[in-house]
C-alpha cells in the first residue's frame, strides 16, 4: 500500500521536473576565461548589443521548441502509461467471470476520454513556459533598454565630432579623421576653399573663428 503522508508534494515535484529538463535540454558550453576577459574588454557599440539581443531572442527560440517537444514526450509517456495500464479483466462480474460489469467499463472509459482533453499536466506546463518567457524578458528588456541609450550616446559623438572645435583641448578630443579635416581648414587661405570646406561639413563661420584666431596667432 503506498503511503500518501511520504509522496512529494506537488510543487517538489514540479521543481525536480524543471531541473531535470534545464539539466537536459539547456546545456550551455562554458566560455573560457580568456573569452569572459575578452568580453569584458571589448566597448559596447550598437551593432554588439543587436548582436547579443540576436543571440539572446534565438536561444529563447530555440528553448521554447525543445520545451514544446519535452511537454510532447511527456504526454505520449503518459498516454502509453495509461494504455498499458488498462486491464479489461477488472470489468468482470465477481459472480460470472464472463460477463462484463459495463457500468464500470464505462466509467473507466469516460474518465480515459476526459484524459484526452483535460490533459492533468498542463497547468504545469503553462508554468513552466510562463517561467521561460519572464526570464527571456529579464534578459531581452535591460538589453533593449541598454541598446537605446548606446544610439542615443552615439548619435550624441556623432555631432560632437562634426561640430568644430571652440579650443585645443577640444580638438584634441576629436578622432584623427576630424583632425585632419580641422587641420586643412586651418591651413587653407584661399576664402572660396574655406567657404566650400565650410558648407561641406556644416561649420558656420563663428564656430570657427575662435580655433582660427589661435592658430593665426601661433603661425604668425
Amino acid at each position: 500500500m503506498l503511503d500518501h503522508e511520504k509522496e512529494p508534494p506537488s510543487a517538489a515535484l514540479d521543481a525536480y521536473r524543471i531541473a531535470q529538463y534545464v539539466l537536459t535540454h539547456k546545456k550551455r558550453p562554458m566560455p573560457t576565461l580568456k573569452q569572459m576577459q575578452e568580453e569584458l574588454m571589448q566597448a559596447d557599440t550598437t551593432e554588439t548589443i543587436r548582436k547579443r539581443i540576436r543571440d539572446v531572442e534565438a536561444q529563447h527560440m530555440l528553448d521554447m521548441d525543445q520545451m514544446d517537444k519535452s511537454h510532447a514526450e511527456e504526454y505520449l509517456q503518459n498516454a502509453h502509461e495509461m494504455y498499458v495500464c488498462l486491464d479489461e479483466f477488472q470489468y468482470r462480474r465477481k459472480d460470472n467471470g464472463d460477463n462484463i460489469d459495463e457500468e464500470s467499463r464505462g466509467n473507466m472509459e469516460k474518465y480515459y476520454a476526459g484524459s484526452r482533453h483535460c490533459i492533468p499536466q498542463e497547468a504545469r506546463w503553462e508554468v513552466e513556459m510562463k517561467h521561460l518567457r519572464d526570464a527571456h524578458l529579464a534578459l531581452i528588456y535591460p538589453l533593449r533598454r541598454e541598446l537605446e541609450e548606446q544610439e542615443r550616446r552615439e548619435v550624441e559623438e556623432r555631432e560632437r565630432q562634426k561640430a568644430f572645435p571652440r579650443s585645443i583641448a577640444d580638438y584634441y578630443s576629436k578622432s584623427e579623421q576630424v583632425q585632419l579635416r580641422i587641420a586643412r581648414f586651418l591651413f587653407v587661405t584661399d576664402e572660396i576653399r574655406k567657404e566650400k570646406m565650410l558648407t561641406e561639413f556644416g561649420w558656420a563661420s563663428r564656430q570657427v573663428k575662435p580655433l582660427q584666431e589661435i592658430y593665426n596667432k601661433d603661425v604668425s
